[in-house]
Parts: structure tokens; C-alpha cells; sequence
């Protein structure tokens, strides 16, 4: 991040200081600050089926935790234990809120790098759920513009994009293009990949090897949020479920704008679902693999 941006971000937070074994905070807790760790280790901890625990992450000097609750404004999704005395710095999300409010150049910057660690996470966690598997050829569809009104009509009442004048769906219609695809058609665009938003229909991430269920987006969705974001292919197979009409984009509009800044916003939102979602996966295949060991 800029200098000025890390600047700003020093000045709006805390230092904290935990003992060994202390917990910074509990799984369903409400998300109000995320955590740079400066010395000590963090484990993070996930709650499984039968109220087992499954080890997520060990945290070091470096790594920020919390970040979730500064994207989607949700609660805790794991456990944070200091494994070792613990100290660092906090950001509260009611001061990160108002300088987001403000469009401030530094919760801009900081809303790009968490967005583009969760989007490293979830990457991570697909290539392990998936396992190594050949690359798949994607089916080459045609791409046509989709006029700013027909996408108002399929997606103004999801969350997000209720909140679009008529000119943010003007710059949102010009600025990518539609497609439709049948049941069972492999979505895996060459190069960079696409942010697609669902207008119809229904998209399916499947482990290529086993055909592992990893995610499932349905209308009004935002689909490969994760691939977008760190800018290289997951390593999943990305299946049409139902037939579908779709709208993707190339590239994110600058947060300068309307249409940017709320897409950035939706696109966090979306990161964190899909993290959180994968997570739960992540968990019952760990839980089952200890029952069936037991």
C-alpha cells in the first residue's frame, strides 16, 4: 500500500496486547476490528459438526486477522487463540466504516489488499479441496452488450444492486458484455479471468477430480469473485447447473466512481461468502476423515 495510505491507517489504530491462551475473539462473536500482529503466534480454529475443532491457520508477526468483518460487516467465523504472548495493532471497524465513507484513499487501498488476501485464501483452499487435475478446454460462447434496462430488470432487487441509480447501470452495461449458456457447459475463460454476475440460472465450482461440490451461485450472485480478484484461474472446474444468462466483466471500474466503489463493496461481500462457505467444506470433509480414523 502507499505510504500516506499506511500513514492514515497507523493513526486510526490501537495497540493491543494479549497473554498466552487468551482469545481475541470467538467464532460467532460480532466482527468489530481486524488484527496486525506484530509478535507472537495466533491459531485460528474452526468449529466442525459435533462441536469438534479443526485447526484453520497458525498466525505470525505480519499476518492480519479479522479482515473478514471489514469486508462484509458479518461475524467471526472462527475462534483467534494466542498460542504466545501477543501483541499488535487493531483497527476498529467503526473507524475503518468512516473513512470508507469519506472515499478516502486510504480505505481504498486497504479495501484492495484485504480483497486480494482473501482472494490468495480462497485459492489456496480450492487447490487443496481439489487436488492436481489436468486443465480443462473451456466452450467458447458468444458475447453480446446487454442493455443497461434488462440488467436493472434481472438484478435490481439483490442486495447490492439495489442500492444502483440509473446511471450506475448505464456504466455497468457499457462496461461488459453478456452471454448465454446451457446446463452443463464448462465456464473457464482463457487469460485474466471474468467477474460474472448472474442474471438467470444457476453456476456450480466442482473439484475436477472427484467432482467435489465446492460452490453454488444462484441469480444475482457475483461468480468467481476469488480468480477475478488475484487475477489467475482457480484450480476448479466451473460448471453451467441451469441454464444461464450471464454478464461479465474484464476489469474492475475505478473506485473514483459510483459503479466502482460499489462493486468494490459487493465484491468483498462476495470474497468473504465464498471463503466462509469453503471453509464449512473444508470442515466436514476434515471432521469425517477424523470419524472415519477413529
Amino acid at each position: 500500500m502507499p505510504a500516506d495510505a499506511i500513514a492514515t491507517l497507523a493513526a486510526a489504530a490501537e495497540h493491543f496486547a494479549v497473554d498466552a491462551g487468551s482469545r481475541l475473539f470467538a467464532q460467532h462473536d460480532v466482527g468489530d476490528g481486524l488484527y496486525l500482529i506484530t509478535a507472537g503466534r495466533v491459531s485460528v480454529l474452526g468449529r466442525t459438526p459435533g462441536d469438534g475443532r479443526v485447526a484453520l491457520s497458525a498466525l505470525e508477526p505480519g499476518a492480519v486477522l479479522g479482515e473478514f468483518c471489514l469486508l462484509d460487516g458479518g461475524r467471526r467465523s472462527a475462534d483467534a487463540m494466542a498460542v504466545t504472548a501477543v501483541s499488535g495493532w487493531r483497527l476498529a471497524l467503526a473507524r475503518y466504516a468512516a473513512l470508507q465513507a469519506a472515499a478516502h484513499p486510504a480505505a481504498v487501498a486497504l479495501g484492495a489488499a484485504l480483497r486480494r488476501q482473501v482472494a490468495s485464501r480462497s485459492s489456496v483452499l480450492v487447490a487443496g479441496l481439489s487436488g492436481a487435475a489436468a486443465a480443462e478446454t473451456a466452450q467458447g460462447l458468444p458475447t453480446a452488450p446487454v442493455a443497461a434496462e434488462r440488467l436493472a430488470a434481472r438484478l435490481h432487487s439483490f442486495p447490492g444492486f439495489d442500492r444502483f441509480a440509473a446511471a450506475d447501470w448505464a456504466a455497468l452495461a457499457a462496461a461488459g458484455q453478456g452471454l448465454q449458456a446451457q446446463r452443463g457447459t464448462v465456464l473457464a475463460p482463457a487469460g485474466v479471468p471474468k467477474l460474472v454476475m448472474i442474471l438467470r440460472g444457476a453456476l456450480l465450482w466442482q473439484a475436477p477430480t472427484d467432482g467435489l461440490q465446492l460452490l453454488v451461485h444462484g441469480p444475482g450472485a457475483l461468480a468467481g469473485a476469488a480468480a477475478f480478484v488475484a487475477g489467475v484461474p482457480w484450480p476448479a472446474r466451473l460448471l453451467v447447473r441451469e441454464d444461464a444468462e450471464l454478464f461479465c466483466l474484464d476489469e474492475l471500474p475505478p473506485e473514483t466512481g459510483s459503479l466502482g466503489r460499489q462493486l468494490a463493496a459487493m465484491l468483498g461481500v462476495a470474497l468473504v461468502r465464498d471463503q466462509r462457505r469453503l471453509t464449512r467444506v473444508r470442515g466436514r470433509i476434515e471432521a469425517l476423515q477424523m470419524m472415519a480414523a477413529a
